[in-house]
């Protein structure tokens, strides 16, 4: 995904954001990612995940109505 493009970069996610959870249903892949976010019937989506060798959960939380383009 591109964060210089799109949703994403309204948001505060930085490069090596890896994402658990789309609105608290967890991902593994990339496949679950797509299931997840595809499902999601609400424009704006709850993201969490890690960013690796940082401790903690990070949450984000993206409209998806501000922008006409995809992640």
């Amino acid at each position: 995904m591109n964060i210089k493009d799109g949703p994403l970069k309204k948001t505060k996610i930085e490069k090596g954001f890896v994402i658990t959870s789309v609105n608290g249903q967890n991902v593994k892949n990339i496949d679950e990612l797509g299931k997840a976010l595809s499902n999601s019937r609400s424009s704006t989506i709850q993201l969490e995940g890690i960013y690796p060798g940082y401790a903690g959960i990070y949450s984000y939380q993206v409209n998806l109505d501000d922008d006409n383009s995809s992640f």
